[in-house]
């Protein structure tokens, strides 16, 4: 049993119907919260057994040990491995069901003996994990190997990974119109821990240290812990699409509308998820004495011979088998309804004699009509198919067009962003040698500012200079010396004294800067 927790505590992918599932998890998670021992002490499982037939044609059932209350002769007895398929699908059980493993080794053991007739799956599952189909896969595939064909049964339901099981079978029976089949799809659930997040009941600190060169270990899981599903949506995609595939290649009459998860009863998808209702005996019946058709699975053409009577028999229900006593009497050729729809005909127009099976002038006729209408079908189906072409072709033709004016556009839309590129380069360019151009004008600008006010402090210095001199000579003209020895003073002083008139600079007739710089120079040098 802790085998069968473990596994279900750990498992990452599932094949399973959600109530199923959830009903699983809570039972770990009890027994892991609350220290619950879950004991099967007084249940057993549904064991694998080997089923015969009596020389009456009875089903003669029997365990591994080749008894069942009286002697039979194994070594020389025909008989059909039946492996019980019940409860949740896991690899490797517990202690109320078999295993995937475990039910391959029997596969293994079982289908390279003579005496084996075949295999029957006893399915009545919700699903389970996707880990199993692999060991499903390995033990079919084995069996056909073998020459040995593979029946499944469904009697209850058939979900999810209980219906791929199905699927990998060469003939599905079920036992109530009511069965449930379905639920196509895969499911990821599990638990996590972040890390540095307490134990809820030990108060202990759960730490995830990871080496710096194992970054995409267990990244799924640390994506998912955080609400990021993108990567493991990538994988359950993956699987579900495998999922899907593998149902479509065995059971080809399946439409997308059977693939999305949806669940059905068995009547209601018979001829597509399952071939027919039958009983366990029957289908016991059907892999010891085959009828005609039965085909021989892949490994075995040629098959076990059959007498006439077993091929006769194939896998009627007993009763009929019972009331059909001379082979030479009209038969409903239930078994043949393919061939008897692909003729036009109804089941109960072919007769089979001793000698074989006849059609009467009228049943030729009808048999002749029919197939004219269906070769006029397929002209029909010609001709819509010459037309489809040529909506294809015409189809073809706009979207050629539609590509090449695509191609144009981007062409032009690249052209322009080059275009767009230079320019903005060329204005970058442009732009900076403008910001250049005016650093040095404003250099310039200073330099010229500087030199003004030397001049400036140079013409106040001037102008001192000569208020000064002005002060002297105004000092020496207007006062007569006084000193006894100068003697009487000249009649006459001519013209007297010459002073001379200083200029001064008017620098409002110059505009700029440099005109009014040139004209301050000449002016101090007296031009």
């Amino acid at each position: 049993m802790i085998t069968s927790l473990l596994e279900l505590a750990t498992t990452k992918y599932w094949m399973a119907h959600p109530p199923h599932f959830n009903a699983l998890r809570n039972i770990v998670q009890d027994n892991v919260a609350g220290r619950v021992v879950l004991s099967a002490d007084s249940i057993s499982k549904h064991d694998p057994y080997m089923a015969s037939l009596s020389a009456e044609g009875s089903v003669i059932r029997m365990g591994d040990d080749g008894r069942e209350g009286r002697e039979i002769d194994k070594e020389s007895t025909e008989f059909v491995v039946i492996l019980p398929v019940t409860g949740p699908v896991t690899r490797n059980g517990n202690a109320c069901t078999y295993g995937s493993v475990e039910l391959r080794d029997k596969v293994l053991h079982y289908a390279g003996k003579d005496e084996c007739r075949g295999f029957i799956f006893y399915v009545d599952t919700c699903g389970g994990s996707a880990s199993a189909i692999p060991d499903f896969k390995y033990a079919i595939d084995y069996a056909h190997s073998c020459g040995k064909k593979v029946i499944a049964f469904v009697d209850g339901c058939a979900l999810s990974a209980g219906i791929y099981l199905c699927a990998l079978c060469d003939e599905v029976y079920y036992m109530n119109d009511k069965d449930q089949l379905g639920s196509i799809g895969v499911m990821a659930a599990f638990y996590t821990t972040k890390s540095g997040e307490a134990n809820a009941y030990t108060n202990e600190t759960y730490h995830e240290i990871y080496a710096d060169a194992s970054y995409q270990k267990n990244l799924w899981h640390r994506e998912a812990a955080e609400g990021e599903y993108d990567s493991l949506k990538a994988d359950l995609n993956t699987l579900a699409d495998e999922f899907m595939s593998d149902v479509k290649a065995h059971r080809p009459n399946v439409t997308d509308e059977y693939l999305h998860g949806d669940i059905f009863d068995a009547s209601a998808v018979e001829g597509i998820l399952v071939d027919g209702k039958s009983t366990l005996d029957e289908c016991v019946q059907r892999l010891i004495a085959p009828s005609e058709d039965m085909e021989t699975p892949a490994g075995n053409e040629e098959g076990k011979p059959m007498n006439e009577e077993e091929s006769e028999a194939g896998c009627k229900p007993k009763n009929e088998q019972e009331s059909d006593t001379n082979i030479n009497n009209i038969s409903s050729m239930a078994t043949y309804t393919l061939i008897t729809e692909a003729c036009g005909l109804e089941s109960e127009q072919l007769q089979v004699q001793a000698e074989g099976a006849f059609l009467n002038t009228p049943l030729l006729q009808h048999l002749e009509a029919h197939l004219g209408n269906q070769a006029k079908q397929m002209a029909d189906m010609r001709e819509e198919m010459t037309k489809g072409s040529q909506s294809m072709a015409v189809l073809q033709e706009q979207l050629d067009s539609k590509e090449s004016c695509i191609a144009s556009l981007t062409t032009e839309r690249d052209n322009a962003v080059s275009e767009l590129s230079t320019a903005k380069d060329a204005h970058a360019n442009a732009l900076a040698q403008l910001n250049s151009e005016i650093e040095s004008l404003k250099a310039e600008k200073a330099q010229l500012e500087a030199e003004l006010q030397s001049a400036k402090e140079s013409a106040r210095s001037a102008e001192q200079s000569l208020a000064d001199r002005d002060a002297q000579i105004e000092e020496l003209t207007s006062e007569p010396s006084e000193e006894p020895q100068a003697g009487a003073a000249p009649a006459s002083n001519g013209e007297g004294l010459q002073t001379r008139t200083m200029r001064s600079f008017d620098p409002t007739p110059y505009k700029t800067l440099a005109e009014r710089k040139a004209a301050f120079i000449a002016f101090t040098e007296g031009k």
